[in-house]
């Protein structure tokens, strides 16, 4: 039972340790690489298409970091109920589920996944698949 506490203290808490703080700077730092990473997917910088591979490992990355987060913050709470009336929770919840929603889709209608392994490949349906990711992920932000 204590060290669910001390973990909940920990996720929510930056003052609470200098842990705490390094893990809240990390996580915030990863939302902005997040915001920053979007914008560059979605061309809102002008620029030429950039390296779709390596923009679809980092968005991984992040979205493996922020899963880890909510399974953290799931185990810390004692209760359903408790878990329920969690803001933050709620908020990883909803930054992870477009990304995982997106994957289930895109292998239901029978997608390539992998941007690194099509990367000399202009397929529209592809793009079916990354812009309905982006337009799920805004809710990450």
């Amino acid at each position: 039972g204590d060290w669910r506490m001390r973990l909940q203290l920990f996720l929510e808490d930056w003052q609470s340790s200098p842990g705490a703080f390094v893990f809240t700077l990390t996580v915030t730092l990863a939302i902005i690489a997040q915001v920053i990473l979007m914008m560059v997917a979605t061309n809102s910088f002008g620029a030429d298409r950039l390296n779709e591979c390596a923009i679809w490992v980092l968005s991984w990355v992040l979205t493996g970091f922020f899963t880890i987060e909510l399974v953290l913050r799931t185990v810390s709470k004692r209760s359903c109920k408790e878990m329920c009336f969690s803001a933050y929770w709620w908020i990883d919840l909803v930054s992870v589920l477009p990304d995982y929603v997106a994957l289930v889709l895109a292998t239901a209608a029978g997608y390539e996944l992998d941007r690194c392994a099509m990367a000399d490949d202009d397929s529209d349906d592809d793009d079916v698949i990354e812009t309905l990711r982006a337009f799920l992920r805004v809710f990450r932000v």
